[in-house]
């Protein structure tokens, strides 16, 4: 929905429509600031999530790698062997996934940081801290 513009001559009259019209624009600045910390909140939330369900992977991934069949006789099975280092193999792509989606989380913390959102910082926004991003073109290296 579109609201009426406002004049700068209509200020110097203040006519009931002007009113009426600065009392839309202050409403849906009102909204748009509950939307924009709900987001905020909402993002922070599901970043937290992240973080926890990222944690338990992790975890996961270190149980696995560290599997180790105790054996009976002279040496492992075939069968148990190619289990052991399907364990560990998994667990290495995991630990891959975990990392790269910890490297999203970052940037995602950074795109909700209320500062970042009301423009508090002016200075260019330095990326060196994310892996493969040029930090003068702020461009993707792969």
């Amino acid at each position: 929905m579109g609201h009426p513009p406002l004049e700068f001559s209509d200020c110097y009259e203040d006519s009931p429509d002007f009113r009426e019209r600065l009392k839309c624009y202050e409403l849906e600045l009102e909204r748009t600031s509950k939307f924009l910390k709900d987001v905020i909140k909402d993002g922070n939330s599901v970043i937290n999530a992240i973080k926890g369900y990222s944690v338990a992977v992790q975890k996961f991934s270190q149980t696995l790698s560290v599997f180790q069949f105790d054996f009976i006789g002279d040496s492992l099975t075939d069968d148990e062997m190619n289990i052991a280092e399907s364990f560990q193999e998994f667990a290495g792509l995991l630990q891959e996934v975990e990392d790269d989606r910890m490297m999203l989380v970052g940037y995602q913390q950074h795109l909700l940081d209320p500062h970042t959102i009301r423009g508090g910082n002016k200075r260019k926004p330095n990326w060196n801290w994310l892996p493969g991003v040029n930090s003068v073109s702020g461009l993707v290296l792969l």
